[in-house]
């Protein structure tokens, strides 16, 4: 699992809040190599077992393995950054959220049809009217109406 840093990629974040900002793939600095020589390979031989004939098995241990020169090179660790929200950003979330929170809770009560107003007294008509344009501003105004108590009392 990826490590989560702040935005300098200094500081480890355990728990950052995604509500207040977001994630962003990056990559940090883990260790720096320096540029390697090449290594020649040495080894020696060891007797495994002597033969009736005169004959010998060995066998090549190495001491030292080969290894290709190398340039230096620099090693990344594949990481999150945690980007926080600008306040415009911030707004914009707000109020799409309120826009979903509209279109859920205002939208079908105000198109519930003419029979349904039919049976609204003129105080509950005033009272939805106001309601209904609370809404429509909530996206600006970044707050949203309280649901009127009787709404669903009427059938």
């Amino acid at each position: 699992m990826m490590r989560i840093f702040d935005q300098t990629k200094t500081t480890q974040l355990e728990a950052p809040d995604l509500t207040r900002g977001y994630l962003q793939r990056d990559r940090r600095l883990a260790a720096h190599h320096e540029a390697q020589e090449e290594t020649v390979q040495q080894s020696h031989y060891e007797l495994l077992r002597e033969f009736g004939n005169g004959g010998k098995e060995y066998r090549e241990v190495i001491d030292v393995p080969y290894r290709a020169a190398r340039e230096a090179w620099d090693e990344y660790e594949e990481i999150w950054v945690y980007i926080p929200y600008t306040e415009e950003e911030a707004a914009k979330i707000a109020a799409d959220a309120l826009r979903g929170r509209r279109e859920a809770e205002c939208f079908p009560v105000v198109n519930r049809g003419q029979l349904w107003y039919d049976k609204l007294s003129q105080e509950q008509r005033a009272e939805l009217s106001a309601w209904y344009e609370a809404w429509l501003n909530a996206p600006q105004s970044g707050a949203a109406p309280e649901a009127l108590p009787w709404i669903d009392s009427v059938k």
